[in-house]
């Protein structure tokens, strides 16, 4: 097998902006006859660079004739460039520049000249890392944070060195909150239905992001939230129902769609239509002792409405009860971490650096505390129990929401009668 030539394109980011860099380097690279072309999109200074490391595998094998680049400052700009060159010349690689021509470390001049121009790539590459952070830390001096990519539905405000609500999209992101919420957070679902432009995983990943519950770090004040408190506490306690579960997106969602698990084998009960259409939901897994026995649906409703008229009221007593005493934990925990800011702060303006970041995390600590509590509304839920008999006349898509806010479980024991029913408590 013949010796091969590899190309190295390389750019120092991930960011797509640098994509027509990184294609043209691959066609002059291709253009040149490499017979294979490495891509690398890492820094140098954030750990290891896995196709750098490649590049210098190969060489180290011998099957490498020749390595070309657009230019050396493409092989590195914090020195390892000299040591890789230095590794060539042992393997007899030649290492050729298309700007340059070939770099030749035998030779004295050769020597000098590669030095001298790592050198200088190494220093360009320190000196623009100094303007970064001189421009930080006069942005900051001004009251000014970089916060990274602001999520959809925001935008950074350079004036004022803010985070705020986008004005053209901040009305479409609300909206897909609410689609999002009215579908139970069926990601795949809501992308089928209507068709956002977005792939499932950026949806999934969107919703998320902090800064849509009001969390912008170096900004203490926050920003308006895209979820309320209470949107919150839902969307989270139904993204972690659907972790593990199969996608509802292909299948009618009933009442108690993938709400009741089998004790015996922990799988959800599957629905099932009698010839009369009555429903009913059963153990589906050949290897569980309860297989192909369940309970009619109707049998369980019932015992839900019943289980929540009864618990709604002695719920409610318990919340309250409870809620000077969580008020008082909270504001101990609140002064405590004010507290750890106020000596950060003084520990800052004394000349310690690098306390920005953390300093960040507990501004945002104490913007959480001073949130509500996530959590069931019990006292809502007993003043609609008030009227007798009106979660009998609730549709089944009218009682979902009821069962999913304030149930935590359904057990299936094996009775055909009756389920376990797991009231969820205020968090």
């Amino acid at each position: 097998m013949g010796r091969i030539t590899v190309g190295l394109a390389r750019v120092s980011t991930v960011n797509k902006a640098q994509d027509v860099s990184i294609a043209a380097q691959e066609k002059q690279l291709k253009e040149a006859g490499c017979d294979r072309v490495i891509t690398v999109r890492e820094s140098a200074f954030k750990g290891k660079r896995k196709g750098w490391h490649e590049l210098r595998a190969l060489v180290a094998s011998g099957v490498v004739a020749e390595v070309i680049c657009v230019d050396q400052s493409r092989l590195a700009r914090d020195g390892s460039d000299r040591e890789f060159l230095e590794e060539c010349a042992v393997q007899g690689t030649v290492v050729r520049a298309l700007t340059g021509g070939v770099i030749d470390t035998k030779t004295v001049g050769g020597f000098i000249q590669s030095s001298v121009i790592s050198t200088m790539n190494e220093a360009f590459s320190r000196q623009l890392s100094l303007k970064v952070k001189d421009g930080l830390d006069r942005g900051k001096a001004n009251g000014r944070f970089s916060c990274g990519r602001v999520p959809f539905g925001y935008r950074y405000n350079t004036e004022s060195g803010k985070v705020e609500p986008h004005p053209e999209d901040w009305s479409k992101a609300r909206q897909m909150v609410l689609d999002l919420l009215s579908m139970e957070m069926n990601v795949t679902g809501y992308v089928r239905k209507f068709r956002p432009g977005w792939s499932t995983t950026g949806v999934a990943g969107w919703v998320k992001k902090p800064m849509l519950r009001g969390i912008v770090a170096n900004q203490p004040e926050g920003v308006k939230p895209l979820f309320s408190s209470d949107e919150w506490g839902k969307a989270s306690r139904l993204l972690e129902h659907r972790k593990g579960s199969p996608s509802q997106s292909t299948r009618t969602v009933h009442l108690l769609t993938g709400l009741v698990r089998c004790k015996s084998c922990s799988k959800n009960l599957k629905y099932k239509f009698g010839e009369r259409g009555v429903p009913r939901i059963h153990c589906a897994n050949p290897e569980c002792d309860c297989y192909g026995r369940g309970i009619r649906v109707m049998l369980v409703r019932s015992q839900l409405m019943e289980t929540l008229r009864v618990a709604s009221r002695q719920m409610q007593e318990e919340v309250e009860q409870s809620t000077a005493t969580m008020d008082r934990e909270k504001s101990k925990e609140q002064v405590q971490v004010e507290s750890k800011v106020a000596q950060l702060e003084a520990l800052r303006e004394s000349g310690v650096p690098g306390l920005e970041k953390a300093l960040s995390i507990l501004r945002s600590g104490i913007a959480s505390l001073s949130g509500p509590v996530e959590g069931p509304n019990w006292e809502g839920l007993t003043a609609l129990l008030q009227t007798p008999g009106v979660l009998e006349r609730f549709a089944d898509v009218e009682l979902r929401p009821f069962v999913l806010d304030y149930i935590a479980e359904i057990v299936y024991v094996g009775n055909p009668r009756e389920v376990e029913v797991i009231i969820r408590k205020g968090s």
